[in-house]
């Protein structure tokens, strides 16, 4: 995606941004309420940017029907899983994946 920085939770300010081709708006609703989450602006970019979105359970029935969802499970000390669950219209993404 071409961003220079080390991406970091969003834990405390609920959104960090970064810019490049595609910005990347990076949240997390662990202390958000799924009743809230259109307060979070999140809604509003669906589609228009690149979104990450931290403890998006919380909101999954917000959530658009094409979502990727991504699990990464922690396997060892050093050692980490992801899961990678996408709709058949989104499997582009993934073809060069291995």
């Amino acid at each position: 995606m071409g961003i220079k920085k080390i991406v970091i939770s969003p834990t405390f300010v609920l959104e960090r941004i970064y810019k490049s081709r595609h910005p990347l708006h990076h949240f997390d609703m662990y202390r958000i309420e799924a009743s809230d989450a259109d307060s979070t602006g999140l809604l509003d970019i669906l589609g228009e940017a690149v979104v990450v979105v931290e403890w998006a359970e919380k909101i999954k029935s917000q959530l658009p029907d094409d979502t990727i969802w991504v699990t990464i499970k922690v396997m060892g000390e050093n050692e980490r899983e992801f899961i990678f669950e996408y709709p058949e219209n989104r499997n582009y993404a993934f073809k060069n994946v291995k």
